[in-house]
């Protein structure tokens, strides 16, 4: 079932993201939040939430460093983990203290199964999926669901690699021959929105294209 979503109540962490960006043009009167200044205090921001209406909350705030984790401040790791994990936990604790009715749906990623070169981003995207398939939501009407793409040919965090002899390789290796591109998860991010049933919840959805189908012949 569709539903019809009550626009206001949709809210975007992650603003400057061409993802964030494109959803907002999908829902004009969603509310974008920035990395400095969406967590200063995460009670204000649990206040203006609906106490009756489902709020609609996509995550896609992330960083991705362009190096290992050894050569990571402890600062830069700190910040990892409060962006790419913490901050989400916190949303969907106050959430639940509160009862809330709200479909939470959070940008993961392929890494958090595979591993990545950046072990900080690894590991935190990591524990939020656990969080998420075993975060029991307080409230019947609320859903909590992860989004695990593969590589996203047009997303920042791609277009600012440094490594594009690589990334040619692993698309000639791809089943599809391509990576993913933003519109397929800002479509799938809406679809889920608009689908009616809180019993999809708890799941970690997978878009990388057969990648890692083991059969071949």
């Amino acid at each position: 079932m569709i539903r019809k979503i009550n626009y206001p109540n949709v809210f975007i962490f992650g603003k400057s993201s061409i993802i964030s960006k494109k959803l907002k043009k999908k829902f004009p009167k969603a509310k974008l939040f920035s990395r400095k200044d969406e967590f200063k205090n995460p009670s204000s921001f649990i206040k203006i939430l609906n106490k009756k209406e489902i709020n609609i909350i996509i995550y896609v705030s992330a960083i991705l460093r362009n190096k290992n984790f050894v050569n990571q401040t402890k600062e830069e790791i700190i910040e990892s983990f409060e962006v790419n994990s913490w901050n989400f936990i916190q949303i969907v604790e106050k959430i639940n203290d509160r009862k809330l009715p709200a479909k939470l749906i959070y940008l993961s990623s392929e890494s958090a199964e595979k591993g990545s070169f950046d072990t900080s981003y690894w590991l935190s995207k990591s524990s939020t999926e656990s969080f998420i398939k075993e975060c029991v939501m307080k409230n019947k009407k609320s859903s909590i669901i992860g989004i695990a793409p593969s590589t996203i040919e047009d997303t920042n965090m791609t277009l600012n690699r440094n490594d594009n002899s690589r990334l040619k390789r692993y698309k000639t290796k791809h089943p599809k021959k391509r990576f993913l591109k933003s519109n397929e998860i800002v479509s799938l991010i809406e679809f889920l929105i608009k689908f009616d049933s809180e019993y999809l919840t708890n799941e970690i959805i997978k878009i990388n294209g057969g990648k890692f189908a083991r059969r071949k012949d």
